[in-house]
């Protein structure tokens, strides 16, 4: 499971802002610049266009800073179970700069909102939705995997009425699908 430290979106500095940490920040941070800087990678000087993001597991140095007098950018420093492998299916401790970012900003805004949320269920939909903003493809993957297994499902169901003859009300249809048998009529 993902857990959010602190969360921030278009967040802005100016004069020489710049980030030194040369033993990580002791958690997770994912980085979207928003305007142009510079990122130190294993001691190599890159010059980072806006749009652009990182993601730096918890012990990588991070060093960035502005180069054009005013900075913004987004971020969230985060935390992953042990048991969750989810860094390990992304690109970490690299400038990645191809990725549609108002999609991610738009998950990254519903996120925030949702991170101020009373609802008892804030953590799960902090999860889900961080999962989206640090990996989209993820989610894609796991909305057609469930689709998949939903349909497989029904065909099940829809089969026991076509060959066996059964009634329609005697289809034992799974509690998680939320249908009722009349939705096969």
């Amino acid at each position: 499971m993902i857990s959010l430290n602190a969360i921030g979106k278009d967040t802005r500095h100016a004069g020489d802002f710049c980030i030194w940490r040369p033993d990580g920040s002791g958690d997770n941070l994912l980085v979207i610049f928003k305007t142009s800087a510079l990122l130190i990678i294993d001691g190599n000087e890159i010059i980072v266009p806006p749009d652009s993001l990182i993601i730096y597991k918890k012990d990588t140095p991070q060093y960035y800073k502005t180069i054009c007098g005013n900075y913004a950018n987004h971020f969230i420093h985060f935390n992953v179970t042990d048991d969750d492998n989810i860094l390990d299916t992304v690109e970490t401790d690299r400038l990645i700069t191809s990725v549609n970012i108002s999609a991610v900003e738009e998950l990254l805004t519903i996120l925030c909102r949702e991170n101020m949320s009373p609802s008892e269920h804030r953590r799960q939909y902090a999860d889900m939705l961080s999962r989206g903003v640090i990996d989209p493809a993820a989610v894609v993957i796991t909305a057609l995997r469930s689709a998949v297994s939903v349909g497989a499902q029904l065909l099940t169901a829809d089969a026991a009425v076509l060959i066996d003859g059964a009634p329609i009300s005697s289809i034992p249809v799974p509690d998680d699908l939320h249908i009722t048998p009349q939705d096969f009529m």
